[in-house]
């Protein structure tokens, strides 16, 4: 029977590879990204022009400004370290019941050429009168077809039942976590699929 244990540890030592792919597909970071670049404080004067703008239905469709809200240091993006991501972080308190939001249109600026990023607008329906806010927006990744340098910049804005404590901008390289859509977690259930039905198999011929 020794040859059916040696048989036996082999099966088992490639299910447990089969169960160990999705810690392995894991990136060395957090959600949003492999590795933190930047993590950058709004000045007072920029949260207050945030706090002061008119209200916008959408910030995204607003005009950029000849000169932005806030404008971030200038970083060197790589194709190595694409994608990138942008989180912002607002926090504040909601002066009256109902939905408190934040909007914000950024962007990378290249080259003279403002480059849009695609940045949901952040909001917490349903907020009660001097209720503390926290809200948080991440961008579409975006890849560098060759290396640049780049400089992010925050062009227009608008609160709604919000007033406006701070904002933070922090600013990832590479993939954050995967799901079961990353193309090796999805061919996890295929392989363990047809671990057991080849150790049934197996099982039948001895």
């Amino acid at each position: 029977m020794t040859w059916m244990r040696a048989a036996l540890r082999r099966w088992a030592w490639l299910l447990l590879g089969l169960v160990a792919l999705p810690a392995l597909a894991q990136p060395a970071q957090g959600q949003w990204g492999q590795r933190l670049l930047q993590t950058i404080d709004l000045p007072a004067e920029a949260v207050a022009r945030l706090q002061q703008a008119p209200a916008v239905a959408d910030a995204q469709s607003a005009p950029a400004q000849s000169e932005p809200v806030w404008r971030g240091p200038t970083l060197a993006l790589s194709t190595e370290g694409s994608p990138y991501t942008v989180v912002i972080k607002a926090s504040g308190t909601a002066p009256a019941d109902g939905e408190a939001a934040l909007h914000l249109r950024a962007g990378w600026a290249l080259d003279g050429t403002v480059h849009k990023l695609l940045l949901p607008a952040m909001a917490q329906p349903g907020a009660h009168a001097g209720q503390a806010v926290e809200l948080t927006g991440v961008s579409i990744p975006v890849s560098m077809k060759q290396d640049r340098e780049a400089v992010l910049r925050i062009d227009a804005g608008s609160t709604a039942n919000l007033g406006l404590a701070g904002v933070q901008v922090e600013i990832w390289s590479g993939m954050g976590n995967v799901s079961m859509s990353h193309p090796l977690l999805s061919w996890v259930p295929l392989l363990l699929g047809l671990f057991f039905v080849g150790f049934v198999v197996w099982m039948r011929r001895q």
